[in-house]
C-alpha cells in the first residue's frame, strides 16, 4: 500500500451501496468489512464480479450492539476525512452552528472551492482517523492560512486527544514553509501498523482562505530518496539570538516655518514645521539611498530588479539584505540562485531582441551562467534547452561592487552550436538564468551579492552618483520608523549591524545652543520666522549577540564555543570530540553545516546529512555558557528527522468518522471511497446452519464432501464452500444438502467455511465453535514389502493423508522419515533392522491427532542378508595394528549401518567402510589361532567360501652387527617376522638400557646401542650385554643366526671398535664457527654441539689418523659453553679426552658509535660485533665509572643502549682532564665479551652543556620558558626540551647561552626541565635546582560579586594556572566554596551561605592567594512568596528579586520541577511525579544562589483513568490505573473488598494489578434472572453483570475510584482484546451493582421487576432502584431458579 501511495496516483473504488443491509450473524474472523461497534475484521477479501469473497470461515460469534447514549465514539469508515466549516470563530461544531456545512475529502486538506470568497470570519476543522500503514515512528505537521491547531489521540477515542502542533498565523508560501515554524510539527509518535488513531485539525481565520492541510513524515522506512522524491533527510538547527531593540531619537520642533534635516553630512528637502511623521520618515529614508544613474538613456530596458521594497522581483533564491552597502538604493540580494526567473512560460522574453543581461555584483562566484531557453525548431516543435555560458568576472571582489554586462545572444547562445535547428530569424525565449556560488569551505566564500539586474537591448552602464551612500551609517540601518505628530516625533533606527550610538539628527543651517552625546539643542531664525529644535537619544540600540556557548555530546561537553564560529570550524570542532558512537554521524563525509547570520543579533547553524538516510539519533544539545546581549538564548531543534514526507496525508492512511457502522472495502490495498449508503445490519434468522459433514475419496486424489444443514441455497452458484482456505467446487445443493469436491487434504482437522449468498456465513447447528472436517491417513502400498533383517535402506510408503505424519513404526522399531522426499501421498523412511519379533510386522503412522495401524504390511527375509566373501589377510603380529579388509556382498544397498567386528571376544576398531567391504585395525593378541565374526545392525553375517579365522605369530631371525663401540651409538638391525611398525608396541633392551629405535617395519627394526658405561661403572675391555625384544606386552628371545649353537642373543662392546679423538680445534670467523678434529676410525662422522649437528668432511688421512672439518653459522649458536660429541655413523660414539669435550662461544665487540659525548649521559650508543643476541634476554652492557647503559634493542650483531650516570654531577667539570674514557663490555648468557677494537666511550668537557637557570612566563594557555646556560648552540632539530620528563617544549629561539621554548598549560607548582642533544647527550646542572621552576596561579577576574545570603550561587574565577597538582580549593571567609568545575583557566564553585562582605582566597597545593571580596545581601536573595493551586501539571510560584526565569531552578522535596519559565514576578514549571504527601518548595538562581522559601506543596492521591475494568468471575484480568500520588511500596487496591494483586513496580502515577476471583457470596448473584411475567420487558439475550467499587489506600488515605470494575457472568461475552476500555463493551441483560455490608447486599437492576422467592415480591418504579436482600438467603436458594 505504502509504495503505491507514494509512487503512483491511487485509484480507489467508490462504493455506491452495500446490499443487502441485513445479513447473517456469522462473520469471517478476518475480513475488510469493519464493524467497529461490534468487531473489527481485517483479512483481505477478493473482489469477484462486484461481490466480496472472504478468505476463510470464522468461528461463530454473537454480536450485540448497544451505543452509549451519553457519548458515542465515532465509527471509522472509508478513506478520507470529514471537513466541516461554520461562520465565526466559536467552538460550536454541530449542524446548529451558523453557516455549518460539511464535505468528505479524499486527503488531509481542505476541499478546493468549498469556502466562499466573501470577507468574513470562519472556523473549520478536518477530523477522522489516521491508519498507520506500518509499525513505525510518525511526525505530523499542520499548515493553514490562519491560526490553527492539530490534535491527536493515541487511540480511536477523541476524548483522549491532545494538541500536538499549532501555528499562530498563516503562511503565504505553503510549499517552502514546512520547516520555518518549529511549533507546527508534533513530537514523534510510535504507532502500531493497522491501528486507528483519532486526528483533528481546527482552523480559525478569515475569508478568502485556502484552508488547512496536514502532512505526515514516516521514519525508519525502507523507502529512500532514490525511490521517492519526498524523502527529507535528517536536519538539525542551532539557533542563537538576542533581543534586538532599535535606537530611538526623540525630536521636538517648535515655531513655524520651513526646515531641512541634516544627518551624516546629508540634508533633506524642505519641510513645514507641521509635517507629518510619514513625511519625515520618507525624507530620512531618502537620505539612506545610494542614488544611481543609467546610460545611455536611449536603451530599451525590458526587466529591472533592484530588490527595493514594493518592487517586482524577477529573480529566485537568496534573500534581501541591508547589512552590506548596496550598489543602488537601500537593499541588495545575498545568495541569489537565479539572476532571471520568469514566473510563467508565456512571460518569457525574446533574447534575440533583448540581448544583454547586466547586473552589479560583489563577492565570490563561479563564472558560469546556466541559461534556460525555448524556441521553435525547423519542424515547428517547441524545444527547451539549458545552455552554459562563460562570463568575465572583471575583478570581482568581496570589498567593492562591479557592474557587468553580458551579451547573452552573441557571446553565448548564437555561437554555442546548440541552436542549429533554430528557424532563421525566429525568436529565442529566455526563461531562467542560474548562477553558482564559489565552492569553498570558508564561511565567507559564498558571500555573493547582486544588485540592479537589468535585461536590455544593448550594453548599458549603471553608476553611483556618489562613491557611497550619503550617510556613512546608512548601510547599517535596516529600517527607519517615525511616529508622532507636531511638535513631537520619535524616530526609530533598527540596525542590522550594531553601532553603539548613531549620530543625532540635526537641523540644517541652525545655530547649536547645547550639544552633548545624548542631546542637541538648535535655534534658527529666518526673517520673522523663529523655530527651535531639540533631539534627544531616549534609547540606545541593544547590544549584539556575543559570548560563548557549550555543545553537549553523549560523551563530552565542548565548552567555550564563540557565537561567531563559522560553519566550517564548527564542523571540525564537533569531529574533534567524537567517540565510536558519534563518529558514525559527525565524521560522515556527507555531514554538512551551514550558517545563516542575517544580523549581529542572531546566528543559525543548520546541520544536515546529504546522503545518509534514516532517523538518526539526537546526539547534539546546546546550552549558554557566557552569552552576551539582551536576553541571549541558544537552542537546538530537530527540523526534520529522516523519513518520507507526505503532504498532504494520502486518503489511504485516513478513515472518515461516522455515527454508524460502515462497510469498508479495499481493492489492491487501496481503500475505497463510499459515495452512497454503506451501513450494515445482522439478523439471526438469516443465518445458515450446518448439522453434519462427512467425506469420501476416489482414485484421482480427490475428496467429495457432503454437508447437511438448513438455510442452504438451492442454486449452487449462490453457495461458496472453502475447506482449509481452499475452494471446494459445489456439485449439487438444495436448502438442506450440499456436495462439493476438491483435491485430497492431508490428515488433520480443518475449518469449513460455507457462504450462502446473499445472507452470509453458516455456523454449527450444535452450538460448537466452528464447522470442522476431520481427514485420516490411508495406505496403498509399501515398496519393497520384503527385505533383509539388517534394514538400512529406504522404504517407500504410498497412500493418502500423510501430511502431518511425524513418526513411522515398522513393527516396534521407528523408521526415520526423509522429510525432503516425502509428500502428502508418499513417505520415504530408512528401514530399521528386525528386533526379535515376528518376520511379518505391522506398519504404524503417527501424526499430531492419533496413530493409524496397518497390519501385516511388511516382511523380513533372512535369505536376503549380506555375507562375508573375502579376507585381505589371515595372519598378524602379536602386537596387532595391521589393517584387515573384509569383503561383504550387497553392501552398497545399505546406509547408516551399525557395524561390529570381533576376533574371538575382542571388539575390533573399524577404520573405514566402502562399497566393497569394511577395513578394521587388528588388536594385539597372543600367538594362536582365533575366530572372526561380523554383525550389521546386530544381525550376524554368514561367510561364502572363506574361513573366518586369524593366526597371530611373532619370531626373531637375526641381529647384525653383534658388536660395536664401548661408548654406544652403534646402529644394529634386528630381522624377523610378525614385528610391528607401531613405535608404541616395540621396545629393545641391551642389558637393562633401551636401544634407541630409528626404524620399524614388520620384518626389520633398527636402533642405536646405549653406552657400555651405562651398564658397568668401570669398563676398559670388551664387554657383552643381553639383547631383549618386546612386541606389545610380550618378549621373544632367539639364538643368533650367525651361531651354530643355541645361546642367548647378545651384543659385544669392543675397545677396538670404539673411535678415538686426539685433537679438536674451534675458530670463529666471517660469522661462522669452524670445527676441526683428528682421530682414529672417524670417517663418515657427525660432530654434535649440544643439539646442533655438524657433518664432518674428511680432509686428509695419515696412516690411521684422519683429519675432518665442518662449519656452522654463528646465528645457530648463542654465547655459552657447549659439549662436543663425535658420532661415527656405523661404529657409534667416539672417545674424546675430557679437556676437549667443552668449548665456549663468547660475544665479540668491534665498534662503539658514537664514541664521545656529554658527561651527563643521555646518548643512545650502538655497539656492533658478533654473538650479541640472547634468546632468553640474558644480556647487559657494563660501563665503568658509575655509568649504566640500558639496552633498548639488540640483534645478532648489534646492541643499542641509553647511557646515563648513576648520580649526575652538579657544578664544575668533575674530572682532572678535559676528557674521560669509559670502558664498555657486554655480557651475554653469563659470558663476557672480547674487544676487537676501541671499546671505550669518551666524555668531553667541551661537549657537555650546562643549565644555569630557568624562568617562566604565562600567556593564555601557553607557557613560555627561558633557559640560560653554557654550550647550548645546537641545531634546532637536535635539541629536545621536556618538562616533567614527558611534556615537550617547542624551541622557538636558541644560541650559545640561552634557549626559549613554549609548551602547553602547566599546573601551578614546581616543575623540572631537561635539555637533551640527540647526538651529544644531556645537559648537566650548573648548580643544584637550576633545572626547576615554579608556576604561580594568576587570577584575571572573578564574577559575580553579589550573592544570596543562602549560598549556592555560582562563583566563576578566571585566570591562568589555577589548577594545582594535588589540591585546589577556593575559601570564602573561613568556609570552602564547593568546586564543580576545575580547569587551567577557570574555576567554578557554589558559594556557602553568608552575610555582608567576605574575602575570597585561592588555595593551590597548600599555598594561599588572595583574590578579592564578594557581598552577601538580601537584595540579591530570591524569594519564593506564594504557591497558587497547580493546573494541568503546571506549578506556579509568586517570586521576587530574580534576574531572569531562565536561570531559576525549583525543587519539590528532592525532585526537580522541570521546564522553568516565567518573568520577574511569576515562575511556571512542570510538576514531577510525586507520591501523596507534603514537600518543601526550594530552589534558587543559578548565579546568585539559593532562594528564601517557606512554601509547602501538597501532592494528593487521585485517579485519572482506569483501563481493563471488565473481567470474568474467575478474575485474572489486569487492571491499569493512572493517577497521581501513588506511594510505591505502601499502596493497596481492593475490588468489592477483595485485594487486587499488584503487578510490576508501582510509579507515582501508574499501577497495574490483577483482579482476583469474585467472592462466592457475590458471584451467586449471577443466578438472578428476569421473572417470567416480565420477560418481555427484558433485553435478549439474557445475561448478568456485577459492578464493584475500586478502592485505593495509601497510608491513612482511602479514595474510591469513579470507574467501577465489572464482572461478566457469561465469559463468552468477554471481548477478545489485549486491553479493554469499558466504552468498547455493549451489554444487554441484568445489571447488578452490589454494595455489601455484613450479610446484606444492596442490588441495583436495570429495568425489570424484582421477585425474591424466599422473602417477598417488590416492584421497581424505574431502573436502578435498590432492593435489599440477604446474601445467605440467595445462596441457600440458588437451585430454586431465583429471579430478579
Amino acid at each position: 500500500m505504502f509504495l503505491t501511495d507514494i509512487c503512483h496516483m491511487p485509484i480507489f473504488l467508490p462504493i455506491c451501496q452495500a446490499p443487502p443491509a441485513k445479513l447473517s450473524m456469522s462473520l469471517p474472523k478476518r475480513s475488510f468489512v469493519q464493524l467497529e461497534q461490534l468487531v473489527r475484521i481485517e483479512d483481505p477479501m477478493d473482489l469477484t464480479q462486484g461481490v466480496l469473497k472472504p478468505a476463510e470461515i470464522p468461528f461463530p460469534q454473537e454480536f450485540q450492539a448497544l451505543v452509549d447514549k451519553e457519548w458515542q465514539v465515532p465509527v471509522h469508515g472509508n478513506r478520507g476525512l470529514l471537513f466541516e466549516a461554520w461562520d465565526g470563530t466559536g467552538s460550536l461544531r454541530t449542524e446548529a452552528a451558523p453557516g455549518y456545512r460539511w464535505q468528505l475529502v479524499p486527503n488531509a486538506s481542505s476541499p478546493l472551492g468549498f469556502l466562499p470568497e466573501g470577507q468574513q470570519l470562519f472556523s473549520a476543522q478536518l477530523r477522522g482517523f489516521f491508519v498507520a500503514p506500518q509499525t513505525n515512528n510518525y511526525t505530523f505537521w499542520i499548515q493553514a492560512d490562519g491560526k490553527a491547531s492539530l490534535y491527536f489521540s493515541l487511540s480511536e477515542d477523541p476524548r483522549n486527544k491532545m494538541e500536538v502542533a499549532s501555528i499562530s498565523a498563516g503562511r503565504s508560501e505553503w510549499s517552502e514553509q514546512w520547516e520555518e515554524n518549529w511549533k507546527q510539527k508534533s513530537e514523534k509518535f510510535e504507532l502500531t501498523g493497522g491501528e486507528m488513531y483519532y486526528l483533528e485539525a481546527v482552523q480559525h481565520g478569515s475569508l478568502p482562505n485556502r484552508g488547512i492541510r496536514v502532512a505526515v513524515q514516516v521514519h525508519n522506512t525502507w523507502l529512500n530518496p532514490s525511490v521517492v522524491n519526498t524523502y527529507h533527510r535528517e536536519k538539525h538547527k542551532i539557533h542563537a539570538s538576542a533581543i534586538q531593540l532599535p535606537e530611538i531619537q526623540m525630536l521636538t520642533l517648535s515655531g513655524t516655518g520651513w526646515f531641512s534635516l541634516s544627518w551624516c553630512n546629508a540634508t533633506s528637502n524642505l519641510m513645514s514645521t507641521n509635517a507629518t511623521a510619514v513625511q519625515i520618515q520618507r525624507e530620512l529614508e531618502e537620505l539612506l539611498l545610494v542614488k544611481c544613474d543609467t546610460e545611455p538613456s536611449s536603451a530599451d530596458i525590458l526587466l529591472r530588479a533592484g530588490f527595493e521594497s514594493g518592487a517586482e522581483n524577477l529573480t529566485s533564491g537568496g534573500h534581501i539584505v541591508s547589512w552590506t552597502e548596496p550598489f543602488c538604493g537601500r537593499f541588495s540580494s545575498h545568495g541569489l540562485k537565479s539572476l532571471v526567473k520568469i514566473p510563467s512560460p508565456a512571460s518569457a522574453y525574446d533574447v534575440t531582441k533583448y540581448t544583454h543581461l547586466c547586473f552589479a555584483h560583489k563577492g565570490y562566484m563561479n563564472n558560469t551562467l546556466y541559461v534556460l531557453v525555448s524556441y521553435s525548431n525547423t519542424f515547428l516543435d517547441t524545444v527547451k534547452k539549458t545552455l552554459t555560458c562563460q562570463w568575465c568576472l572583471n575583478g570581482s571582489s568581496p570589498e567593492s561592487w562591479k557592474f557587468t554586462c553580458t551579451d547573452l545572444w552573441k557571446d553565448c547562445l548564437d555561437k554555442s552550436g546548440f541552436l542549429k535547428d533554430l528557424q532563421k530569424n525566429s525568436s529565442v525565449f529566455l526563461h531562467q538564468v542560474d548562477i553558482e556560488p564559489f565552492a569553498s569551505e570558508e564561511e565567507t566564500s559564498d558571500w555573493f551579492f547582486v544588485d540592479e539586474v537589468i535585461a536590455s537591448d544593448r550594453e548599458i552602464v549603471v553608476f553611483q552618483r556618489e562613491s557611497r551612500s550619503a550617510c556613512l551609517h546608512g548601510s547599517f540601518i535596516e529600517s527607519v520608523s517615525v511616529v508622532g505628530a507636531p511638535p513631537l516625533y520619535n524616530i526609530s533606527f533598527l540596525m542590522s549591524d550594531y553601532r553603539k550610538n548613531l549620530p543625532l539628527v540635526s537641523l540644517r543651517e541652525a545655530e547649536p545652543l547645547e550639544n552633548s552625546e545624548r542631546q542637541l539643542n538648535w535655534h534658527m531664525a529666518m526673517g520673522e520666522e523663529r523655530m527651535s529644535f531639540t533631539v534627544q537619544r531616549v534609547q540606545a540600540a541593544s547590544p549584539p549577540l556575543g559570548g560563548t556557548f557549550q555543545i553537549h555530546l553523549p560523551n563530552v561537553v565542548i565548552p567555550g564555543i564563540p557565537v561567531s564560529i563559522s560553519s566550517h570550524h564548527l564542523r571540525k570542532l564537533l569531529q574533534t570530540y567524537t567517540n565510536n558512537f558519534t563518529a558514525r554521524y559527525l565524521n560522515a563525509s556527507d555531514f554538512l553545516i551551514t550558517k545563516d547570520s542575517k544580523s549581529c543579533y542572531q546566528s543559525t547553524w543548520t546541520l544536515l546529512w546529504t546522503s545518509m538516510i534514516g532517523d538518526l539519533p539526537n546526539i547534539i544539545c546546546v546550552s549558554g555558557e557566557n552569552l552576551t546581549g539582551l536576553n541571549p538564548t541558544i537552542i537546538t531543534q530537530v527540523v526534520f528527522d529522516g523519513g518520507v514526507f507526505i503532504d498532504p496525508i494520502f486518503g489511504d492512511m485516513l478513515a472518515t468518522p461516522n455515527n454508524f457502522t460502515q462497510v469498508v472495502v479495499s481493492v489492491n490495498d487501496i481503500p475505497a471511497n463510499c459515495s452512497g449508503f454503506c451501513t450494515f445490519q445482522y439478523l439471526w434468522e438469516l443465518t445458515p446452519l450446518v448439522s453434519h459433514i462427512e467425506y469420501l475419496t476416489d482414485d484421482n486424489a480427490c475428496i467429495l464432501i457432503h454437508i447437511v444443514g438448513s438455510g442452504l441455497a438451492a442454486d449452487s452458484k449462490s453457495l461458496l464452500i472453502e475447506v482449509n482456505q481452499t475452494v471446494c467446487e459445489v456439485l449439487t445443493s438444495n436448502h438442506t444438502d450440499a456436495v462439493c469436491w476438491m483435491s485430497l487434504l492431508p490428515v488433520g482437522l480443518y475449518r469449513v467455511m460455507l457462504l450462502v449468498r446473499p445472507y452470509g456465513f453458516a455456523i454449527n447447528a450444535s452450538g460448537e465453535s466452528g464447522v470442522f472436517l476431520r481427514v485420516t491417513p490411508r495406505l496403498t502400498s509399501v515398496e519393497p514389502s520384503v527385505a533383509s533383517e539388517i534394514g538400512g535402506f529406504p522404504v517407500i510408503i504410498t497412500g493418502s493423508g500423510f501430511n502431518g505424519v511425524n513418526l513411522v513404526l515398522v513393527g516396534l522399531q521407528p523408521c526415520p522419515i526423509n522429510v525432503s522426499a516425502s509428500t502428502a501421498v508418499k513417505i520415504e523412511c530408512m528401514l530399521p533392522p528386525r528386533s526379535g519379533e515376528d518376520y511379518t510386522v505391522p506398519l504404524t503412522l503417527i501424526n499430531e491427532h492419533e496413530p493409524a495401524v496397518f497390519a501385516n504390511a511388511f516382511t523380513y527375509d533372512p535369505s536376503l542378508n549380506p555375507f562375508i566373501v573375502s579376507l585381505s589377510r589371515n595372519r598378524s603380529s602379536t602386537a596387532g595394528g595391521h589393517i584387515l579388509h573384509l569383503g561383504i556382498s550387497s553392501l552398497p544397498n545399505y546406509t547408516g549401518l551399525n557395524v561390529k567386528v570381533k576376533i574371538q571376544e575382542t571388539v575390533v576398531q573399524i577404520k573405514s567402510q566402502t562399497d566393497h567391504g569394511i577395513s578394521v585395525v587388528l588388536p594385539s593378541m597372543a600367538n594362536g589361532l582365533y575366530n572372526l565374526s561380523v554383525s550389521l545392525n546386530s544381525i550376524p553375517l554368514h561367510t561364502y567360501r572363506v574361513e573366518p579365522v586369524m593366526q597371530y605369530l611373532t619370531e626373531i631371525f637375526s641381529m647384525e652387527p653383534c658388536s660395536g663401540s664401548l661408548l654406544g651409538g652403534t646402529l644394529i638391525t634386528i630381522s624377523g617376522t610378525g614385528l610391528s611398525s607401531n613405535p608404541g608396541m616395540v621396545s629393545i633392551l641391551i642389558g637393562s638400557q633401551p636401544c634407541a629405535i630409528t626404524y620399524l617395519s614388520e620384518e626389520k627394526v633398527l636402533c642405536r646401542t646405549p653406552s657400555a658405561t651405562q651398564l658397568s661403572s668401570s669398563v676398559s675391555y670388551d664387554f657383552s650385554a643381553q639383547v631383549e625384544v618386546f612386541i606389545g606386552n610380550r618378549s621373544s628371545v632367539d639364538t643368533c643366526a650367525m651361531s651354530t649353537s643355541k645361546r642367548n642373543f647378545t651384543f659385544l662392546y669392543k675397545m677396538s671398535l670404539t673411535p678415538s679423538i686426539i685433537g679438536i680445534g674451534v675458530e670463529m670467523m666471517n660469522g661462522s664457527l669452524w670445527l676441526g678434529i683428528e682421530g682414529v676410525n672417524v670417517t663418515d662422522s657427525v660432530a654434535m654441539l649440544g643439539d646442533v649437528a655438524c657433518p664432518l668432511e674428511t680432509k686428509n688421512t695419515n696412516q690411521s689418523v684422519i683429519s675432518a672439518q665442518c662449519s656452522l653459522p654463528l646465528s645457530t649458536l648463542e654465547p655459552g659453553q657447549f659439549l662436543i660429541r663425535i658420532l661415527q655413523k656405523q661404529m657409534g660414539q667416539a672417545r674424546i679426552p675430557g679437556r676437549m669435550q667443552h668449548f665456549t662461544v663468547a660475544p665479540l665487540i668491534k665498534t662503539i658509535f658514537p664514541s664521545r659525548g656529554s658527561a651527563c649521559g643521555g646518548q643512545l650508543i650502538t655497539i656492533s660485533g658478533l654473538a650479541l643476541k640472547s634468546q632468553t634476554n640474558s644480556a647487559w652492557v657494563n660501563v665503568t665509572d658509575n655509568f649504566t647503559c640500558e639496552i633498548q634493542s639488540s640483534s645478532e650483531d648489534m646492541i643499542k643502549c641509553a647511557l646515563f650516570p648513576s648520580s649526575p654531577f652538579v657544578g664544575e667539570w668533575p674530572f682532572h682532564d678535559t676528557s674521560q674514557a669509559l670502558n664498555v663490555t657486554v655480557t651475554v648468557n653469563g659470558i663476557g665479551s672480547h674487544c676487537l677494537g676501541d671499546c671505550s666511550y669518551h666524555l668531553h668537557e667541551n661537549l657537555t652543556p650546562f643549565l644555569n637557570a630557568v624562568t617562566v612566563k604565562l600567556s593564555g594557555i601557553l607557557t613560555h620558558l627561558f633557559i640560560r646556560g653554557l654550550r647550548l648552540a645546537w641545531a634546532v632539530d637536535e635539541a629536545l626540551v621536556e618538562v616533567d620528563a614527558h611534556f615537550p617544549c617547542i624551541v622557538t629561539f636558541w644560541n650559545e647561552t640561552s634557549i626559549e621554548c613554549q609548551t602547553g598549560s602547566l599546573d601551578a607548582g614546581e616543575h623540572s626541565l631537561s635539555v637533551l642533544s640527540r647526538k651529544l647527550g644531556q645537559a648537566c646542572l650548573g648548580r643544584k635546582g637550576s633545572n626547576t621552576f615554579r608556576v604561580a596561579p594568576r587570577v584575571l577576574q572573578f564574577y559575580p560579586q553579589n550573592f544570596s545570603i543562602n549560598g549556592k550561587g555560582l562563583l566563576t574565577v578566571e585566570g591562568m594556572a589555577l589548577k594545582g597538582r594535588n589540591k585546589t580549593s577556593i575559601i570564602i571567609g573561613s568556609h570552602h566554596c564547593l568546586l564543580i568545575s576545575v580547569a587551567y583557566c577557570a574555576l567554578k564553585c557554589l558559594v556557602p551561605p553568608g552575610s555582608g562582605i567576605a574575602a575570597v582566597r585561592l588555595d593551590v597545593d597548600d599555598i594561599s592567594y588572595y583574590i578579592g571580596e564578594i557581598n552577601y545581601s538580601e537584595d540579591f536573595t530570591p524569594v519564593f512568596l506564594s504557591l497558587p493551586p497547580p493546573a494541568n501539571q503546571l506549578l506556579t510560584i509568586r517570586v521576587s528579586r530574580i534576574r531572569q526565569a531562565e536561570d531559576m531552578y525549583v525543587f519539590l522535596g528532592g525532585a526537580p520541577c522541570t521546564n522553568v519559565k516565567g518573568n520577574c514576578t511569576t515562575l511556571h514549571c512542570v510538576l514531577p511525579q510525586l507520591p501523596a504527601g507534603q514537600y518543601n518548595v526550594t530552589g534558587g538562581d543559578v548565579v546568585r544562589g539559593w532562594a528564601s522559601s517557606s512554601l509547602v506543596f501538597t501532592s494528593v492521591l487521585a485517579v485519572v483513568s482506569v483501563n481493563n475494568s471488565i473481567g470474568c468471575l474467575g478474575g485474572g484480568g489486569e487492571v491499569h490505573i493512572h493517577g497521581t500520588g501513588f506511594l510505591p511500596g505502601n499502596i493497596s487496591v481492593t475490588i468489592c473488598g477483595t485485594p487486587c494483586e499488584l503487578l510490576d513496580d508501582v510509579s507515582p502515577n501508574y499501577l497495574k494489578c490483577q483482579a482476583q476471583p469474585l467472592n462466592a457470596s457475590l458471584a451467586v448473584l449471577c443466578s438472578l434472572t428476569c421473572s417470567s411475567e416480565e420477560e418481555r420487558d427484558c433485553s435478549v439475550p439474557r445475561a448478568a453483570l456485577i459492578q464493584c467499587d475500586i478502592q485505593i489506600s495509601t497510608n491513612a488515605e482511602v479514595i474510591k475510584v469513579a470507574t467501577p470494575y465489572q464482572y461478566l457472568c457469561d465469559d463468552s461475552l468477554m471481548p477478545n482484546r489485549p486491553t479493554i476500555n469499558p466504552s468498547w463493551i455493549h451489554f444487554t441483560g441484568l445489571f447488578i451493582s452490589p454494595k455489601v455490608e455484613r450479610d446484606e447486599v444492596l442490588i441495583y437492576n436495570s429495568s425489570c421487576n424484582i421477585t425474591m422467592e424466599t422473602e417477598a415480591e417488590m416492584e421497581c418504579e424505574g431502573p436502578n432502584q435498590p432492593i435489599t436482600a440477604k446474601i445467605t438467603e440467595i445462596w441457600k436458594n440458588r437451585g430454586q431458579n431465583t429471579q430478579v
